[in-house]
């Protein structure tokens, strides 16, 4: 079964969890398939049954989306942000300043990221109690955590071969992008094709630190 069969399954299925079940156009099916083709089948159909349980009306191609970037997060089984942030302090006592911890370290590597970003090195997250005060760093901490958050629950999102480009893949479908969008500028009205490329490399979660992060 194709990619766009098994959407068209689960959104089927989905229809016929409502009471009546909505007519929809043949036209209006297509763009809901089209729209919703980048999405691994398992993700929408764990989105699908959240929608059935906790919504009365239809839902919108925007609104299928978010389920899945929500649900997607569950299955990933992130911790909240203070579960992370007691983690990452754990973390700091447990292994020190002097090694720099890898992502293995943690239950997901963006509690690591959250705390080197937040202050600036491995180290100053280490001495915060003692050199630069904790309430500070942990509001730093949380608004890092849960910008990485949202971006990793929306790159579970996407198929899995979005999820595995490389740096240099990025950068290179980047040079693409700006060259295309600089000789073929778009007309008024015109849809922008290049748009769910710019967004899909948007949502690549940040690179591992180096061991400058010390």
């Amino acid at each position: 079964m194709s990619r766009k069969s098994e959407i068209v399954e689960v959104l089927e299925k989905l229809r016929g969890a409502f009471h009546p079940p909505p007519d929809i156009a043949a036209e209006t099916w297509r763009i809901y398939r089209d729209a919703l083709a980048d999405i691994e089948p398992g993700v929408l159909r764990t989105a699908a049954v959240y929608i059935a349980k906790t919504r009365t009306f239809w839902p919108s191609i925007a609104e299928i989306r978010k389920a899945c970037s929500e649900t997607s997060g569950e299955r990933a089984k992130l911790p909240a942000p203070g579960e992370a942030y007691a983690e990452a302090r754990r973390a700091a006592s447990s292994i020190g300043a002097r090694v720099m911890p890898t992502a293995e370290d943690f239950s997901h590597g963006i509690v690591r990221s959250a705390a080197v970003q937040a202050a600036g090195s491995w180290r100053r997250w280490c001495l915060t109690d003692i050199e630069f005060g904790e309430a500070p760093l942990r509001a730093k901490f949380f608004d890092v955590y849960r910008e990485l958050r949202e971006r990793e629950v929306s790159r579970l999102a996407l198929p899995e071969s979005a999820r595995q480009l490389t740096a240099e893949e990025s950068r290179q479908l980047l040079e693409d992008i700006s060259t295309r969008a600089g000789s073929e500028p778009k007309r008024l009205g015109e849809v922008d094709e290049l748009k769910p490329l710019r967004e899909l490399l948007r949502l690549r979660p940040p690179l591992p630190e180096s061991k400058a992060g010390l």
